[in-house]
Formats: structure tokens, C-alpha cells, sequence
């Protein structure tokens, strides 16, 4: 099985005794990571089988980092989804025609920025087995610190030499979440989300070869801090292609 060489680090960084703040750090390794990106809805009857699709891959090999995006444009039957947002349904359909395609729907699933018609176990492994046999165009190292109260702290590096127009993105993804569905195609389930996207940050482009990068984000009262991860990747933005991705736990004070 593929395992890139990822380093996950935590590290005690104290200046003055008593005054040390956990930093989690991930780096990409030599092979291309895969980012899934599945396109989802509360309010759609076939989601939940997808929804526990995503829950189900591991990431613990590295070999994928799995986001759910939850859009909007379903909210109109009859219940709206708490987790959705226009920015996700805009960065769908912008994924749709850098693919060449005119349908926008969900369940959707990009694998590394490739639309993934065919979702099936067997489907989805081979697409990311794919990816993960590239070599790795793009290196980032992603850290996670709490230097304020209720704020955590992103540092990213990126390095990606002759790539072009290329971006990075960030995003904050919670885990464990559950909602009963009073309404709308769902009505009456109560439906389970992992890796469901919270906070999105980019497109930060990247001016020549490298990009150093520092983002606050503001944590949600409603957030569960023990279960959310930070996920970074970098992408073509000419051809959609995503170039690198990495994910791993963030690092909050006790």
C-alpha cells in the first residue's frame, strides 16, 4: 500500500517554562497525495450513502484526505442544511468546467480535481492508487497552533517549482457530526457526517516558485475542537488538477 512519507509531529515549543503550546506539523512526501472531495446535501435522498462512503476511507496511510462540502442549492425542497455554503456550490461548478462537463449534482466526487462518475469502493481505490503512484509535483508542510484564545493559528509552506498559475488552498474540517432531519428528502433519518468542511480559506496564490503563509481562524462556539482537522493542497488553476494535499489533527491547548 502506498505511504508517502508524512511526518506528523507534536512538538512542545516553550520559550519560558510553563508557557509551552502544542504545534502539530504534516509535510506531503515524494508521492501525490489524494484529494476527495465529495459534494454533498442534507437535503438529498441519495447523499447518506456517499457520506458513509467518505467516513469510511482511511487516512491514517496518508494516501487520501477526504473533505465534505456541503452546497445549498437543495435547501429549496424543504430543509436546509446547516453545514452548507454557496462558496462550496460555486467551487463545484467551477470544478464541473475545468472537467469539460455540464452537470452539476450530488452526490459529486472529485478525486485530486478529476470528477469521479463512478463512486463505488473499487472505483474510488483505483482512482486514488492512480495519484498516489505520481510523483509528487508540489511540496507543503502544514502546522496547527492555538496562540490565542479560540483562535488557531495555520502555517503553511509551500514549494512548487515550474508549476504555473497554481493556489493554495486551507481548510478546517469537523468530524462526528449528526443531525436529525425534520424535513425534505431525508425527513425523519438522522444522517452522520465526517470530514464536513467548516472554515475554507483560498485561493492563496503562489507568485513563483514558493509561498510562506500565515491564517488565524476563529473558532465556532458550536465547533467540537477535539474533532476537527486541518487539510491544505495546492492546484493547477488552469486545469483544476490538484497537485498535493495533506491533513492531519490540529493542536489546541488543553
Amino acid at each position: 500500500m502506498f505511504r508517502p512519507r508524512l511526518t506528523a509531529l507534536v512538538l512542545l515549543v516553550a520559550l519560558l517554562p510553563g508557557l509551552a503550546k502544542p504545534v502539530c506539523t504534516v509535510s506531503s512526501g515524494a508521492q501525490t497525495t489524494a484529494l476527495i472531495e465529495l459534494y454533498t446535501s442534507e437535503g438529498c435522498s441519495s447523499c447518506p450513502p456517499a457520506d458513509a462512503m467518505l467516513s469510511q476511507l482511511p487516512t491514517d496511510s496518508g494516501s487520501a484526505v477526504p473533505i465534505a462540502l456541503h452546497v445549498p442549492y437543495w435547501d429549496y425542497i424543504g430543509w436546509k442544511d446547516s453545514f452548507s455554503q454557496q462558496q462550496f456550490a460555486d467551487r463545484q461548478h467551477w470544478l464541473v468546467g475545468k472537467n469539460n462537463s455540464q452537470s452539476v449534482y450530488t452526490p459529486h466526487i472529485f478525486v485530486a480535481g478529476s470528477q469521479l462518475e463512478d463512486w463505488s469502493d473499487d472505483s474510488l481505490q483505483s482512482a486514488i492508487l492512480t495519484i498516489n503512484e505520481q510523483p509528487a509535483r508540489a511540496h507543503l508542510s502544514l502546522s496547527s497552533h492555538s496562540a490565542a484564545p479560540h483562535t488557531l493559528t495555520l502555517d503553511a509552506r509551500v514549494r512548487a517549482p515550474g508549476q504555473g498559475n497554481i493556489a493554495l488552498f486551507l481548510a478546517l474540517t469537523e468530524d462526528g457530526l449528526s443531525t436529525a432531519v425534520r424535513a425534505g428528502e431525508n425527513a425523519g433519518h438522522r444522517l452522520h457526517h465526517e470530514h464536513v468542511v467548516r472554515q475554507w480559506l483560498g485561493p492563496i496564490g503562489i507568485r513563483g516558485s514558493t509561498l510562506s503563509v500565515q491564517k488565524d481562524i476563529t473558532l465556532q462556539a458550536g465547533w467540537k475542537t477535539q474533532q476537527l482537522d486541518v487539510v491544505g493542497f495546492v492546484q493547477d488553476m488552469d486545469t483544476g488538477e490538484v497537485l498535493q494535499a495533506v491533513g492531519e489533527k490540529v493542536c489546541l491547548d488543553k
